[in-house]
């Protein structure tokens, strides 16, 4: 007996230095993050938070670097290079997939979420289910989960805007995706296209009267420091995909994916939560701290006059029934 017992306990011994052996064994992984905006934002709480779940659940064997303020290249630089595995992971907006996945700016449409509600029935539901598929099969990368909830407004250099009639003519800056230029030019204003990096001089300098983005975006940017107002036209709750390289996440082992995946599903529900906290704060920071002019213009005819764009984009890309079981998901 005492044989057997000292051969069991050699056995369960050899046992515990292989599978410690085979797990020193699994080589250390570096990923890379690229965000677009500051280290003070969401978007890069919410990938360090990532970071730091994946790192605990694998002891410190995979490790993500994280790099804000767009030093890796813009938003869609970084798309293309998480395509080609030269990046691994980005968080970005539907937008800048839309020349690989034309169906993907249906999320992007301005005055297409009633709330935050709505918007998270829609991304955490079978439709956003539905979207990581198709960006999954046509994208080169594995969705993580969905970043976003913040509220988009319009911020303006000058002009006060209480009605849809003050924003006839107006230049107002966009970025270069087809449905919002003509969401915008449909609304009455002269869209043009500026580059994220530029639009705080754009507005300072008078190239475009006015622009659009979250309350953040308008404090951690500083647009603030170059406008007199902001109107709370709501016109969009962000939906922002979290990305990461399909090749790079193909040659992670069945483990390191599980951790990966869990890793980046709690990390979009902690930065969604984060995120509409802060826009809180930084839309009362608007009028408190810079001093901004905040209106609040009826939204119905803003609503009603691009309806129109809206339904002949989900045509164009065959999505009819998803844009009504879009708006069926309001409450």
């Amino acid at each position: 007996m005492r044989r057997l017992i000292i051969g069991m306990g050699m056995g369960t011994l050899g046992l515990i230095l292989l599978v410690g052996s085979a797990v020193a064994q699994q080589p250390e992984v570096t990923l890379r993050a690229g965000i677009m905006v500051s280290k003070d934002y969401p978007f890069t709480k919410g990938a360090l938070y990532f970071a730091d779940k994946v790192k605990e659940r694998t002891n410190g064997r995979v490790k993500v670097d994280v790099y804000p303020d767009g030093v890796l290249g813009s938003e869609i630089e970084m798309f293309e290079q998480v395509k080609r595995g030269a990046l691994d992971i980005v968080v970005t907006s539907p937008g800048n997939l839309s020349p690989f996945i034309k169906e993907i700016d249906l999320l992007d449409l301005p005055f297409l979420f009633k709330d935050h509600a709505h918007r998270d029935a829609v991304a955490n539901g079978a439709v956003g289910k539905r979207y990581a598929d198709v960006i999954e099969k046509k994208g080169e990368v594995v969705v993580l989960g969905y970043f976003g909830g913040s509220v988009r407004n319009m911020i303006c250099r000058t002009k006060a805007i209480n009605s849809i009639g003050d924003i006839q003519g107006i230049k107002m800056r966009v970025w270069q995706s087809a449905v919002v230029i003509d969401t915008w030019k449909g609304l009455g204003t002269v869209p043009s296209v500026v580059a994220y990096a530029e639009v705080y001089n754009a507005l300072q300098t008078g190239v475009v009267e006015c622009a659009e983005n979250e309350s953040l975006t308008f404090t951690t940017a500083k647009w603030a420091e170059a406008a007199k107002s902001v109107a709370l036209t709501q016109h969009s709750v962000t939906i922002r995909p979290f990305l990461m390289s399909a090749k790079n996440f193909a040659k992670l082992s069945k483990a390191d994916q599980e951790v990966v995946r869990a890793a980046g599903a709690e990390a979009a529900a902690y930065e969604v939560k984060l995120e509409v906290e802060q826009d809180k704060v930084a839309r009362d920071l608007l009028s408190s701290k810079y001093g901004i002019k905040v209106t609040t213009p009826d939204r119905k005819p803003f609503i009603e006059r691009s309806e129109a764009v809206r339904q002949a984009f989900a045509k164009s890309v065959g999505a009819e029934a998803t844009l009504k079981e879009i708006y069926g998901l309001a409450k």
